[in-house]
């Protein structure tokens, strides 16, 4: 944000997706496997309480990137089963200023109101980095 100028707030109309059990015992799998514990009572106890604390539903976004014209990107949740994920654009000092869809496995790693450049999953799972052209 600038380091100048009046404060802004977005207001998320975004749906709020609760977490799937199937999602929360794959989560809990990948932290017994890097702790290589053989239950969550073997955790440490710092680690249990944080499993315990998790949320029961996704934030309504999931990322936010200032690019280098100053332009402010966000991604809300996408639907579930979705290809493609919704980028809102927004100005410095906050008037929405467009929307970019991009694939769901995209990240926004720079860009301009002309060009974005991502990395992204390629069809071999393999991450690259694609530049796309934005037009209006």
């Amino acid at each position: 944000f600038p380091a100048v100028g009046d404060p802004w707030r977005l207001i998320v109309d975004a749906p709020v997706r609760k977490v799937t059990a199937a999602e929360h015992d794959s989560a809990t799998a990948v932290v017994l496997k890097s702790f290589r514990a053989a239950s969550v009572a073997s955790l440490p106890p710092t680690v249990r309480a944080a499993l315990e604390n998790r949320r029961s539903e996704f934030p309504p976004l999931v990322a936010t990137k200032v690019v280098r014209d100053g332009t402010i990107w966000i991604r809300p949740v996408a639907a579930p089963g979705a290809a493609r994920a919704r980028w809102d654009l927004f100005s410095r000092d906050g008037r929405r200023v467009g929307r970019v869809e991009l694939p769901l496995s995209s990240l926004v790693l720079d860009g301009t109101l002309a060009w974005v450049l991502v990395s992204e999953l390629g069809e071999d799972d393999t991450p690259q980095v694609v530049r796309y052209r934005l037009g209006r």
